[in-house]
């Protein structure tokens, strides 16, 4: 064997071995995390004020039926809060009609956006500013809650004493090319989804969902956390480990059927509303950076299926088979725990390789542009690299 075969060999094994060692994380990881619908908690002998703040963008197609199940919602001392933030798509006459239609529902319309804030992230400030509860939960615009999620949730918090709380979302499906994408996605949030870390108050690890955090609002004033994390684009991780790092009792669950979203609706929606991520993400603001961690990443991803045409080590051809059939088992698991067709589990290299293209776009726009489009706002790379 020569010198280059004989390090290809060790470069895939290697990368079978990364997949033994993700497998084990993620198993490790979901066995204790405990979800939503099936907690019990006690309820509190008298319900908190609750006060939801939804930031909105832009989510005509999307905000009339979300809303609906927010409203629709019975827990006993509940406000509203839909910040329209500088809609242009018909946002704002949809949850003005719905507003018309129930009175507790409140909008506040914001028309421009003060210098050194993200938008998503000033449009949630100036909710919580004016909220009344004493507990925020900070959601997007097109999540979905199931009945009595909202009781469940607070009645977790009030009986373990925590001051926040993140529910990772159940992902929708869409199409199974889409959804194959997006099953790797979710590969690297179970990855990180250290629920003992999360809730151990000796520990830094901290986690936040943008679809639902939950926190106490006099915490969130206190210590200023929507303004350390002005600047950050993936704001909802960031304002997890804000809170962690702040002192405050976190926990984390899994949402399943009690908290949906519609991450995108389409494959290209995915391609442009992933732009941000890898750049600002995986990269921190480097060409390179976004480059190396997306191609490291896709090496890994594709190991298995590369160590099957090692024709000159049967024995390196075992370790793929092997290996691949373990890399579908748990990425077909992850699949069904999202209701999504049986077919995400035989695409997921295709929405690996997707996925790694999206990343690499994502860095080479960036780097192109000098900073990031978010939501038709410029944010130059200098500003974010520069936040306090």
């Amino acid at each position: 064997m020569t010198t280059a075969l004989h390090i290809i060999a060790v470069l895939l094994a290697l990368g079978c071995l990364a997949w033994w060692g993700m497998a084990a994380t993620i198993h490790h990881n979901l066995r204790p995390a405990p979800w939503l619908k099936r907690l019990r908690s006690p309820p509190p002998a008298q319900w908190p004020p609750l006060s939801l703040v939804i930031p909105a963008r832009d989510e005509a197609e999307t905000v009339a039926d979300a809303m609906a199940s927010r409203l629709a919602e019975d827990y006993p001392d509940l406000e509203i809060l839909l910040v329209d933030d500088r809609s242009t798509d018909g946002t704002r006459e949809i949850v003005a009609a719905l507003a018309a239609r129930h009175g507790r529902l409140q909008v506040l319309r914001l028309d421009d956006l003060p210098e050194g804030w993200l938008g998503k992230v000033h449009a949630m400030q100036r909710g919580v500013d004016i909220a009344q509860g004493d507990w925020v939960l900070l959601t997007d615009a097109d999540v979905h809650l199931a009945p009595g999620t909202l009781r469940r949730a607070v009645a977790h918090c009030e009986d373990r004493g925590l001051d926040f709380l993140a529910v990772v979302p159940r992902m929708r499906p869409v199409s199974p090319l889409l959804d194959a994408t997006l099953v790797v996605f979710l590969q690297i949030i179970c990855l990180g989804l250290r629920h003992q870390a999360v809730a151990d108050p000796d520990s830094p690890v901290g986690m936040g969902s943008g679809s639902f955090n939950l926190v106490r609002r006099d915490k969130l004033l206190e210590h200023h956390l929507l303004e350390r994390v002005r600047l950050e684009v993936a704001d909802d991780l960031a304002l997890g480990l804000a809170a962690k790092a702040a002192g405050l009792r976190c926990g984390v669950l899994l949402g399943g059927d009690a908290v949906q979203v519609t991450f995108y609706p389409s494959l290209g929606a995915m391609f442009r509303g992933s732009e941000k991520n890898g750049y600002a993400v995986l990269g921190r603001y480097s060409l390179w950076r976004t480059w190396l961690g997306s191609l490291a990443f896709l090496g890994v991803w594709l190991a298995p299926l590369l160590a099957l045409g090692a024709w000159w080590l049967p024995a390196l051809q075992i370790l793929g088979a092997v290996t691949l059939m373990l890399a579908t088992a748990q990425l077909g698991g992850l699949a069904r725990s999202n209701g999504w067709s049986p077919m995400v589990a035989l695409l997921w290299p295709v929405g690996a390789l997707l996925f790694a293209a999206m990343m690499l776009r994502s860095g080479w726009l960036g780097w192109r542009r000098g900073g990031l489009v978010w939501r038709d706002s410029f944010y130059p790379t200098a500003l974010l690299k520069g936040r306090e």
